[in-house]
């Protein structure tokens, strides 16, 4: 089940960023489809740290764009960045300590961030990058 799909309202107008964003929406699907259908905890945290892994390559990508284009905002986006990987490390820690089956409100964040993070600091960047001819 789908609990996240990429439209035309998310594109940051910057293509290797869009192909990149619709990958973190496809491992948060793939998250969410193991935890609805009972996968076993090892199985979530293995998706999860395939997610978290993708994300670092993601983040590091928009990173070297706010560097080179000399994005204005490019240190609070960055703190973001840092913010949800410690916070999806701290969730990765209290899943493998936990007992019992993962539940998805666990990981409902994940959903909820990434589409605030494209919405608001990734469309402000989009649209410097698009600016500097960076599409």
């Amino acid at each position: 089940m789908t609990i996240l799909e990429w439209s035309d309202g998310l594109s940051i107008g910057v293509r290797e960023l869009d192909e990149q964003h619709k990958r973190l929406i496809e491992y948060i699907n793939l998250l969410h489809d193991a935890v609805q259908q009972g996968e076993k905890r090892q199985g979530v945290e293995k998706l999860l740290e395939d997610l978290v892994r993708y994300t670092e390559f993601h983040f590091s990508t928009e990173e070297k764009y706010m560097y080179q284009y000399l994005y204005v905002s490019r240190l609070a986006h960055k703190e973001g960045h840092e913010h949800l990987l410690f916070q999806v490390r701290q969730l990765q820690q209290d899943l493998h300590k936990a007992a019992g089956p993962v539940q998805w409100n666990d990981l409902d964040f994940l959903k909820e961030w990434l589409l605030d993070h494209i919405l608001h600091a990734d469309k402000l960047m989009g649209e410097h990058l698009n600016s500097r001819q960076v599409f």
